[in-house]
């Protein structure tokens, strides 16, 4: 072992890599076939799997579009049809844009044909109707 090794990694030590998963690092999810389509497109967000419109605003773009009306819309409402919470043509086109809504209608129009796994996908021949992101994700 060279000095700097030495001086920098002793023996009683973990490695690194196992250091940061010892301290509690976020591990990044392991995927399989069986892995939903859902799982692996979506970002959850704290405990809950529901997603609500106002905090889905607030969180990507800092407000902008917050109405007490859409409160307790869910953002899979939203993604069905989102003229019908969203008024303002620049607020929907960011939103129309992120990638975490993105992901969501493509999880819906997988959904929509049958396509509930990574399996499902592998076998899914009609791939273009998934936006770029996703097939890069998946």
């Amino acid at each position: 072992m060279s000095e700097w090794c030495e001086e920098e990694f002793h023996a009683t030590e973990e490695p690194p890599a196992r250091r940061r998963r010892v301290e509690g690092e976020p591990q990044r999810p392991r995927w399989t076939l069986a892995s939903s389509v859902v799982d692996v497109l979506y970002v959850r967000v704290g405990e809950s799997d529901t997603i609500w419109l106002n905090d889905f605003l607030r969180s990507t773009l800092g407000g902008r579009g917050v109405v007490p009306m859409n409160e307790n819309v869910s953002i899979e409402n939203f993604v069905v049809q989102p003229r019908a919470f969203i008024q303002d043509g620049d607020v929907l086109g960011l939103i129309l844009a992120s990638p975490l809504f993105v992901a969501m209608e493509d999880a819906r129009r997988l959904t929509e044909r049958d396509v509930a796994t990574l399996r499902d996908w592998k076998d899914f021949a009609d791939k273009r109707i998934a936006s770029a992101i996703t097939r890069t994700k998946t």
